[in-house]
């Protein structure tokens, strides 16, 4: 008799990307931090360069950016709350 293992890797979603979204367009980078802290660093780094170089215009282009990528790793991040479950189950298989 052999043991057969199935694992099964259950994903839940705990951050909204309405959130994401809706925060990045009120607050800018800042509102990254909510789906991305690395991606909130990056983008006021990126904001504060092109602020320096192209003025405001720069800022907005930074600011539409942030929207884009808040939304964007919202729906691509697996978040910190993935459950892998493991299940074992005993059955006789034939042994070729």
């Amino acid at each position: 008799m052999q043991t057969q293992t199935t694992n099964t890797t259950v994903v839940v979603n705990n951050k909204s990307t309405a959130t994401a979204i809706l925060l990045a367009f009120l607050f800018g980078p800042f509102g990254l931090f909510y789906i991305s802290v690395v991606g909130g660093i990056v983008m006021i780094v990126v904001a504060i360069t092109m602020f320096a170089t192209a003025g405001p215009a720069g800022s907005i282009i930074a600011w539409i950016g942030s929207i884009i990528w808040a939304a964007s790793a919202a729906q691509n991040t697996i978040p910190a709350g993935t459950t892998t479950v493991t299940t074992v189950h005993s059955s006789a298989v034939p042994k070729i």
